[in-house]
């Protein structure tokens, strides 16, 4: 409905983090409110390695981490789902960029690889 960094509005991916530290970071840094991010649950997925593209960091625009997020970075997610190049897209964290967060193409076909788990309240 909104997109993100890494999409347009109505390109449809899912994002998630490495850890739950780095998703309550991302969800904080963005304007949410400790009360709301409580609100939230962490939903384990196993990713295969054969089901993952690494980002080539040499084709990050300079412009990567900018605030609001640039068209630059939404078209290098939407040109990724549209291609359905692969299931997951892995991409630095624009909040810590030694950390990493994935892009989950729910439209491709391998999407029934990645395993999903059951969701557990991480925050108090």
């Amino acid at each position: 409905m909104y997109g993100g960094r890494w999409n347009t509005p109505g390109s449809h991916i899912l994002y998630i983090s490495e850890s739950i530290a780095l998703a309550t970071l991302e969800l904080l840094v963005n304007g949410m409110s400790p009360h709301e991010a409580n609100q939230y649950v962490g939903i384990p997925v196993d990713i295969p390695e054969d089901t993952v593209t690494v980002l080539d960091l040499s084709r990050l625009p300079t412009d990567w981490k900018a605030d609001p997020a640039p068209a630059s970075t939404k078209a290098i997610g939407d040109g990724w789902a549209n291609e359905l190049a692969s299931v997951v897209l892995q991409v630095p964290s624009a909040v810590v960029d030694t950390e990493r967060n994935f892009l989950i193409n729910p439209a491709h076909l391998e999407f029934s690889k990645l395993q999903i788990g059951s969701f557990k309240h991480y925050l108090r």
